[in-house]
């Protein structure tokens, strides 16, 4: 989701990633996108959090004013793994994606800070990090809507200074 974008008439979420610089990458399986936020499925969690990470430095170093946008915009960026299904959506008349990723990823963006990435448990857990790509600060457990048991959440960061520093 894209904070600050309604009442700076942006169009879609991905207006704003062309104006980045920051397509999505070709490991994407499938992406949708409703108003001023997107859903994309990664063939790997890891592609994803980094995807992520380089979407929001991207977003927070870039010149709005030279666009004619006043505020700074940020993503609240929300992670989840597991298997999903692109579907047709005959209401939105579109494809579209559905699965419990989907679902989770859904109900943990709202909590998260503009310009914050939050990974579930499950994520984090399949993320190969013996080199210490990325770093973690675990926040409260949460109970979701449409999720049948609590979730884990993390805030990922690129250093343990950062993480630290929150």
């Amino acid at each position: 989701d894209l904070k600050g974008s309604t009442s700076q008439k942006i169009k879609t979420a991905f207006e704003v990633l062309e104006q980045v610089d920051c397509r999505l990458p070709k490991d994407v399986d499938s992406k949708n996108s409703w108003g001023d936020a997107f859903v994309a499925a990664f063939t790997d969690p890891s592609s994803a959090v980094r995807y992520c990470l380089k979407l929001r430095d991207s977003i927070a170093f870039y010149d709005w004013r030279s666009i004619g946008i006043k505020r700074p915009l940020y993503f609240r960026l929300a992670v989840s793994t597991g298997e999903v299904s692109n579907i047709y959506d005959s209401i939105m008349e579109k494809k579209s994606l559905e699965g419990m990723p989907f679902v989770k990823s859904a109900r943990i963006e709202p909590m998260v800070e503009p310009g914050s990435i939050i990974v579930d448990e499950g994520t984090k857990n399949v993320i190969d990090n013996s080199n210490n790509e990325f770093f973690w600060r675990e926040l409260s457990l949460r109970t979701l809507r449409g999720v049948p048991s609590p979730v884990k959440p993390f805030e990922v960061f690129r250093s343990e200074a950062d993480a630290n520093f929150r």
